[in-house]
């Protein structure tokens, strides 16, 4: 690095937590990925998975949910276990790839709790501290498609399934410690560098630490000391194991929202004991109601930038150890965090499945390469349907051997035709494999339709930059303003054509839809700088682009409407992000109507036959037409007739918005 270019002193820096020596104060979070096999062992993929985390520069990569007993307190199909000595060669081999590239590995062990999905699939009884209270969910979680409704529905209805409850007893108290001592104990056995207790996020230890789950009466209930209790006894077993030497923290909640449990003020008292019993640092998170909806993305998978960091700073006033920041927290903001020195280190997840190379890209010297998240919550939400990891802006994530960019040993002439995201995905990464790449679009900017929804949210347009200044980085020839056809001069001398046009956004096949006011996505962008307020706007399309204009016009105090065919709102966006937008949505007086059928337009109204067949309609000054898009392989037909091998990505291909643009473009990408 040149000197004078480190913009992030305190977050390279390098840290300790105990006896563990780390590089820089970067952490990744742990966090479900669900790569593991059925039975709980580490998987290849898994492992190629945390090496490209480790090769991009993170200090410490920490395994999610690492179960300490198997099968039973496990809440996926695959979630990762230590909870015999099987699974520690696969352990061992994980943590030789990540010490290969100078990082650190470690797991954070868990017992599910109530929250232990399979025991229910099983007809096992969950573990708790006390019968737990029955709460309905809300209705906004019942927002799913039938697909997903049929995933997480499962458990419960598989042969042999019940919902039934164990509550612990002292002995059973003491097991599970010793359940936590034993799986520390493998750990380091296999050469993992350190351990987190999980005892946040509603599993078992927390069940212990929240009033909302702990009604016991003995000592391990009532006050703070008490409910600590557990977690100063787990603490106190795997110290008598594993000795003082070994690094181990705690996960935990620095408060617990939309229910009157945890408070900061618990959570520094419980980090008080346990920094006693033991622990070497605190990492500090938030929990909320799960049966809220938008409990996810209030608590551990934040929408709310830098969130939970007042916690890490009362924490840190409070213990002699280090203590751990998260909760989507950019570069900046977290090293404006370390100098305060208000954390010690800080964990990042989403920005790291994003972008693997993101510490490496900072020591560089350029933060401005760093692949964005656009914060679709497709990591969390795949998890939510017993999937594994994956990434909406990154198609390697969890692919990692699979869609490995290499050096092509030929070079080819590669002409790509449309500049949205999937033309300038693969454009990049065939520039990057060393071909001779041009991209042609007809528009006079790059982005394609994609410009509109970088309007509409800025992690989009951060996304949309990022795709532009790879391709102009890598020097990819770009012409704007010009159409391709078979015939065009320019496909004679390419080896291969790339055809990522996009999709075609017709008029709908309703009544009135030819009506003047009524505008499809193509002839939105000069509405959006029109729009006035008190404009009656109908939006026709529930869908992710559906919310987004429909935002941006209520942002200019338009009264707004959205009429969507199905009763799922924002069904690209994964889960839970999909409820977040509805709420959000909702919450700025847009209304949304699900089950619209038999959609008419006339001169001052859009009526419409509700899920009961009854007639409704709506004044519309305004009609905006967000759905109906269809694949459009006019041109692949054309250049296939023609001899010319071309391939098709993206919408023009399959209309699956930005996902599909990415996904596509990197699987061609490493083909070509």
């Amino acid at each position: 690095m040149a000197q004078g270019t480190n913009r992030y002193p305190h977050l390279l820096a390098p840290g300790r937590i105990g006896a563990m020596e780390l590089r820089n104060r970067i952490l990744m979070c742990p966090m479900g990925d669900n790569q593991a096999t059925s039975a709980g062992f580490v998987t290849p993929e898994q492992i190629d998975y945390f090496e490209a985390r480790a090769r991009g520069g993170a200090a410490l990569l920490l395994v999610g949910s690492v179960g300490i007993t198997f099968p039973e307190g496990i809440g996926t199909p695959n979630q990762t276990a230590l909870a015999s000595d099987d699974h520690t060669p696969g352990m061992a081999k994980m943590a030789k790839a990540v010490h290969a590239h100078g990082a650190r590995l470690a797991v954070q062990l868990v017992h599910n709790g109530k929250a232990a999905v399979m025991d229910i699939r099983q007809g096992r009884s969950m573990w708790v501290p006390s019968e737990p209270v029955s709460a309905e969910a809300d209705t906004l979680s019942g927002m799913l498609t039938p697909a997903e409704a049929e995933v997480m529905g499962t458990p419960y209805g598989v042969p042999g399934a019940r919902i039934d409850y164990h509550v612990m007893s002292h002995a059973d108290i003491a097991t599970m410690a010793e359940h936590f001592a034993v799986a520390t104990e493998r750990a380091r056995a296999a050469g993992v560098d350190g351990v987190e207790i999980h005892a946040g996020h509603g599993y078992l230890i927390d069940e212990f630490l929240s009033p909302t789950s702990n009604f016991r009466t003995d000592a391990y209930g009532g006050t703070v000391d008490n409910r600590a209790r557990f977690l100063v006894e787990v603490l106190e077993a795997i110290r008598e194991r594993v000795g003082r030497d070994y690094p181990v923290w705690c996960r935990l909640n620095g408060e617990e929202y939309l229910t009157e449990g945890e408070t900061p003020e618990d959570a520094c008292r419980v980090a008080e004991l346990a920094e006693a019993a033991g622990a070497d640092a605190f990492h500090m998170s938030a929990y909320a109601d799960p049966s809220q909806a938008i409990g996810y993305t209030e608590a551990h998978a934040t929408h709310t930038p830098g969130r939970f960091l007042p916690y890490a700073a009362a924490v840190k006033a409070r213990v002699g150890v280090p203590v751990i920041a998260v909760g989507r927290i950019s570069p900046q903001l977290a090293e404006q965090t370390l100098s305060r020195g208000n954390a010690d280190f800080v964990a990042m997840g989403r920005a790291l499945i994003a972008d693997p190379e993101l510490p490496n890209k900072l020591a560089a010297g350029a933060a401005e390469r760093v692949r964005p998240c656009a914060y679709h919550y497709r990591c969390i939400g795949r998890i939510f349907l017993s999937s594994s990891v994956a990434c909406v802006v990154n198609p390697r994530t969890g692919r990692e051997s699979e869609l490995a960019i290499s050096t092509t040993s030929q070079s080819r002439q590669v002409l790509v035709v449309g500049g949205g995201p999937a033309g300038l995905e693969v454009a990049r990464i065939s520039a990057r494999r060393g071909h001779s790449v041009t991209l042609i679009d007809a528009r006079t900017v790059l982005g394609g339709r994609f410009t509109l929804a970088a309007r509409t949210a800025e992690p989009n347009a951060e996304v949309l930059r990022w795709l532009v200044d790879e391709v102009t980085r890598l020097g990819v020839e770009v012409r704007l303003g010009q159409t391709v056809d078979a015939q065009h001069p320019d496909v004679s001398w390419a080896d291969c054509v790339v055809v990522a046009t996009g999709a075609s956004w017709s008029q709908p096949r309703c009544p009135g839809s030819q009506r003047p006011h009524v505008h499809t996505v193509d002839e939105l962008p000069g509405w959006l700088e029109a729009a006035t307020p008190d404009e009656n706007v109908v939006v026709l399309g529930g869908d992710l682009p559906g919310l987004a204009i429909a935002t941006y016009a209520r942002k200019r105090a338009a009264n707004v409407t959205v009429l969507e065919q199905t009763n799922v709102f924002a069904t690209s966006n994964g889960l839970p992000g999909r409820w977040r937008h509805v709420h959000e949505a909702q919450g700025r007086g847009i209304l949304l109507v699900p089950g619209a059928q038999s959609i008419e337009i006339t001169a001052q109204e859009v009526g419409w036959r509700d899920e009961s067949g009854v007639h409704r309609s709506i004044p519309a000054d305004r009609v905006l037409i967000t759905d109906g898009a269809r694949p459009d392989t006019g041109l692949l037909q054309a250049l296939a007739a023609k001899g010319v091998e071309a391939h098709a990505v993206g919408d023009c291909r399959s209309v699956e918005l930005l996902e599909g643009a990415m996904r596509d473009a990197a699987e061609l990408g490493v083909r070509l």
